[in-house]
């Protein structure tokens, strides 16, 4: 028997007899799971089923027409690659116009947010370790950039100059961009000496840590200390820079000197 007899008799079952996975595997010894993989092979287009007898190419190829159902798409897939071809050069002609599950983006977005809102996902039933395909990329992406606008509010509210949101990462965009970084905050001749003076008091400090108060003086000296230098601040001149907003999967582009500078 040619696997593709199991397949059309696993299909005949199902669609005739209406026998589900479990009893079709149970006749049979298979699991369900095999079961369900042989009716998904059955119902790839005709065609490639008797190619796939005559030896035009192997299960795993075949299986990989299986993420669609559109016939009419395999057909044309196979038309326009041809012999010689991989399961994986497969599945990417066939969802060249999907996204991955594991783009940064759907990540960013997750499975549940982009299916309460109307997105389907195409799952490979032969790759038990992928995770499937986001089907409306056009949904997804206004999905990101709606979840990255509102992660850029607390961004433009620190005062940058121009906030910029990119759903998709673009180097091309960023190549004239640089990354910079705050420096100390400069500070006058007295608040120079005062800190110097703290310091020193600091240093001087024999700290008895069994004694609250000596405790409570080293902590004042501290926190005195650190008030005194106050934050971290960019130059003026930083007009053109690049920088990340702090979420792995999106991107927030923020430059220009802060007001406060």
């Amino acid at each position: 028997m040619h696997p593709a007899d199991q397949f059309e008799r696993f299909h005949a079952l199902h669609t005739e007899k209406g026998l589900g996975a479990e009893d079709i595997g149970a006749r049979f010894g298979v699991t369900p799971a095999v079961v369900r993989q042989r009716l998904k092979l059955a119902a790839v287009s005709p065609l490639l089923i008797e190619a796939y007898r005559e030896g035009c190419f192997s299960l795993a190829e075949l299986s990989a027409f299986a993420i669609t159902d559109d016939t009419k798409r395999q057909e044309q897939v196979w038309n326009d690659l041809g012999p010689d071809v991989t399961r994986q050069e497969i599945i990417d002609a066939l969802t060249e116009a999907h996204v991955a599950a594991s783009d940064p983006r759907a990540i960013f977005i997750g499975k549940d947010a982009y299916c309460a809102a109307g997105g389907a996902i195409l799952s490979d039933l032969f790759d038990e370790e992928h995770e499937g395909f986001f089907t409306d990329a056009a949904l997804l992406f206004d999905l990101a950039a709606k979840k990255l606008e509102a992660a850029a509010g607390p961004v433009r509210a620190e005062g940058w100059k121009w906030v910029e949101i990119m759903p998709r990462f673009d180097h091309t965009a960023l190549a004239a961009c640089r990354r910079v970084y705050p420096d100390t905050r400069p500070m006058s001749e007295d608040e120079q000496l005062r800190l110097a003076a703290l310091e020193e008091q600091y240093e001087a400090l024999e700290i008895d840590y069994d004694s609250e108060e000596a405790v409570a003086e080293a902590e004042r000296l501290e926190a005195e200390i650190e008030a005194l230098r106050g934050e971290d601040v960019f130059a003026r001149g930083c007009h053109r820079a690049g920088g990340s907003g702090g979420n792995p999967h999106g991107h927030i582009s923020a430059g220009g000197h802060k007001d406060s500078c």
